[in-house]
């Protein structure tokens, strides 16, 4: 699973909304369902502590990924190395459980 931040160089320390685009995939993320899914449970328990409120924008996957090359969304939920490409993102080798130590 990665994550992909198209617009984190925009964000600021004030920021605290993010918008998270996904599709409906689960296990991964499920929120018609009662669970979230785990990826929605793996980016909360990193980023709320850190005062970030996430708000899920849930649509098709071609339309969550034209969002992201728009920068209409902050975060895209799940993504895989070939789509990281295709959007033209760079990607971080680093593990999401790099980003769980230390305080916000």
């Amino acid at each position: 699973m990665f994550l992909l931040v198209p617009r984190m160089t925009e964000l600021h320390a004030q920021t605290t909304r993010l918008l998270v685009g996904l599709d409906e995939y689960c296990p991964y993320t499920c929120l018609k369902s009662e669970h979230k899914g785990f990826a929605l449970d793996i980016v909360e328990q990193i980023l709320a502590p850190r005062g970030f409120i996430l708000e899920y924008v849930s649509a098709s996957w071609p339309r969550i990924k034209s969002m992201a090359k728009k920068g209409s969304i902050d975060l895209l939920i799940p993504v895989n190395q070939v789509e990281t490409k295709e959007l033209g993102i760079l990607r971080t080798r680093n593990t999401v459980n790099q980003f769980q130590t230390g305080s916000p």
